[in-house]
């Protein structure tokens, strides 16, 4: 699971959709503010009382563009263990870029992920495999672990650890010709 955060205040960020939703208010308030403008004159003084709309729409849509256009966005990646309930954060908050992916820094949260590889629940053992996987080439250190799952006597484990050794080989091979 991954969230967007502010690196700032370390809160979580404004999504697209909050901010279509800003944007949208301000549309409105535009159009309304056209609107009243042009019913505003000597004659049609029901227009000044529309004025307080597209104020209302402004103090809306403007603080959560502006919060959006100013937040420095950051990705996190999140754990959260099938057995324990435990949420582990995979790595520091990442730079939202094309090319990033998250890398762990602290070998605790890892070496908790390759301590579930061994629970007797087989989704446990599912999940931390997934997780590790996920990790690519950060992941590398649980190769071995990984390994002894491949026979795993449930079929899903075996898969996913199949699966998280070949994408942790592969991101090893991309690092490297890089």
């Amino acid at each position: 699971m991954t969230t967007t955060i502010d690196r700032r205040t370390g809160k979580e960020a404004i999504g697209s959709g909050t901010l279509l939703f800003g944007i949208a208010l301000l549309a409105v308030a535009a159009v309304t503010l056209v609107m009243v403008i042009v019913m505003w004159n000597d004659r049609m003084a029901p227009g000044r009382k529309y004025l307080y709309m597209p104020i209302v729409l402004l103090v809306g849509g403007g603080p959560i563009v502006y919060r959006y256009l100013r937040e420095d966005r950051v990705r996190k990646a999140m754990y959260k263990c099938a057995s324990c309930g435990k949420v582990f954060e995979i790595g520091g908050p990442v730079p939202i870029t094309p090319a990033g992916e998250p890398a762990p820094d602290s070998a605790s949260d890892l070496s908790s992920l390759r301590q579930g590889l061994f629970s007797a629940d087989p989704t446990v053992r599912q999940r931390c495999a997934t997780a590790i996987g996920d990790l690519g080439a950060a992941g590398a250190d649980a190769l071995p672990d990984l390994e002894k799952l491949r026979g795993d006597p449930s079929r899903r484990v075996s898969d996913r650890a199949t699966w998280a050794i070949e994408t942790i080989q592969e991101k090893l091979r991309t690092a490297r010709r890089s």
